[in-house]
């Protein structure tokens, strides 16, 4: 870190006054006619004789130690600033990693029946603002998704059950709220062939699998500090059985491997 006697305007208050100064007062001893004298007359008039010159140095040492106190608040901001960068860094890698190991224990509990595409990627397209330099902890994008997540469980509580082309799409906007989270599922099973129309895909989850996607939007929004979780409020699937048991007969009895 920078030392005092190192910063410039310090160098030029504290050198130019004492420069100045004694320069002023070689110019008075060479140009007057001065005599030895201890009286105190000769003193009191010495100080009267070199008022200016003297003057000039204090300025210049006013001004240097004006700089100094500048310099050291400078300083302590600079390492305020350094220590809040620190600690943004320690808070990024802290939550960053936690994200981490909260995916990475849903594939372990999952043993091989789920997993997430690409972690890293995950975290960066839910938290874009975050790096090693910023770290904030709301996600306009986490929050769309619980929007989606939402409006897809209402929409189920005005469902017709037998518009099956309507439930399809409900459910296919879970699939998109999978795809949003990188969750892949290792099986899924197809639509009947009298349904398959109604898709565009060429499989669809299982019930199990929309409570899995639940469960980890819910445990990825605890991500977010829970003043900024004011609008994340996910609506549970509980209720919803009818709905899922008219779902089933729409799947067919096969099964697909990723």
């Amino acid at each position: 870190m920078k030392q005092l006697y190192q910063d410039r305007w310090f160098q030029v208050f504290l050198y130019c006054g004492l420069i100045i100064g004694f320069a002023i007062g070689i110019i008075i001893l060479l140009f007057s006619n001065l005599e030895l004298c201890f009286t105190a007359i000769c003193f009191s008039n010495i100080l009267i004789i070199f008022k200016f010159p003297l003057a000039v140095i204090s300025s210049g040492i006013a001004l240097a130690a004006f700089r100094s106190v500048m310099f050291r608040s400078e300083q302590a901001a600079k390492q305020m600033q350094e220590l809040i960068r620190k600690n943004k860094f320690s808070d990024f890698l802290e939550h960053k990693k936690e994200f981490i190991r909260f995916t990475s224990e849903i594939e372990s509990e999952q043993e091989g029946n789920l997993y997430f595409a690409n972690k890293d990627v995950l975290y960066s397209n839910l938290f874009p603002k975050n790096n090693p330099q910023n770290v904030v902890f709301e996600s306009d994008e986490l929050q769309n998704i619980v929007h989606k997540f939402n409006s897809s469980i209402k929409a189920m509580d005005q469902l017709d059950l037998d518009d099956s082309e309507s439930m399809i799409s409900i459910f296919e906007d879970f699939m998109w709220i999978a795809d949003e989270l990188r969750v892949i599922f290792k099986i899924t099973k197809p639509l009947n062939e009298d349904f398959r129309t109604y898709s565009k895909r060429s499989y669809i989850y299982r019930e199990d699998q929309y409570w899995m996607i639940f469960c980890i939007l819910e445990g990825i929004s605890n991500y977010c500090l829970p003043v900024h979780r004011t609008n994340i409020e996910i609506n549970s699937l509980i209720h919803k059985t009818k709905v899922f048991e008219r779902f089933n007969t729409l799947l067919s009895d096969e099964l697909i491997e990723e």
